[in-house]
């Protein structure tokens, strides 16, 4: 916990432990980690961005190496860390919990929420890219932005990128004339994490 303390950043992930098998020419061998989390890499280039990666697995991985530890142990190093585990014996690892190494908020820990933040602010760029230096700034160019942008707001929240998304400032800026700021709110999705059960009688 404290080495990812030391990287706090949202897009940083940090495998717990730092050893997995796999079974390579028929024998079951110990491998670094990393092994793991470049299968992890292109696995979760290959969904979409918002999929959250708790309790997934990959094939080619037969276990963890290292102690076996408590939940209130593996609570504890989750803050931080990308901690694969084996749910049941004979089962291949799944990720326990798809944490970055900041762990300070919901929407920075978890990853697929950071995912979605940034395959969002991507294609808004790539969006407004062609918009830029081949007009001038009048009010039939911010409507024309505004459109742009609500498309592609529009279009993230029916594909499921994000719960909600809005421009909510579109205007030239005051002290640098030949700059447009852009605001735009959105909502993120959150993953099912937790599920509180009570049961009254």
């Amino acid at each position: 916990r404290n080495t990812s303390s030391q990287y706090r950043n949202r897009r940083h992930v940090r495998i717990f432990p730092d050893q997995v098998s796999s079974v390579i020419d028929g024998i079951d061998t110990v491998i670094p980690s990393y092994y793991y989390a470049a299968g992890l890499a292109g696995d979760a280039s290959s969904r979409p961005a918002q999929d959250p990666l708790t309790r997934n697995s990959l094939n080619g991985f037969s276990g963890v190496v290292g102690p076996r530890l408590s939940n209130i142990n593996l609570d504890i190093i989750a803050a931080g860390n990308f901690i694969l585990h084996v749910e049941r014996e004979g089962e291949i690892p799944v990720v326990r919990m798809q944490c970055t190494t900041d762990a300070d908020s919901l929407e920075n820990r978890e990853l697929s929420i950071v995912k979605a933040i940034d395959t969002f602010a991507k294609t808004l760029r790539s969006a407004l890219r062609d918009s830029i230096g081949r007009f001038n700034i009048t009010q039939d160019y911010l409507d024309s932005i505004g459109i742009l942008v609500g498309g592609v707001c529009t279009n993230a929240v029916a594909e499921g990128l994000l719960a909600s998304a809005e421009a909510v400032n579109i205007k030239q800026d005051a002290e640098q004339r030949d700059t447009l700021i852009v605001d735009v709110a959105i909502a993120v999705l959150y993953p099912a994490n937790y599920i509180k059960l009570t049961i009254v009688v």
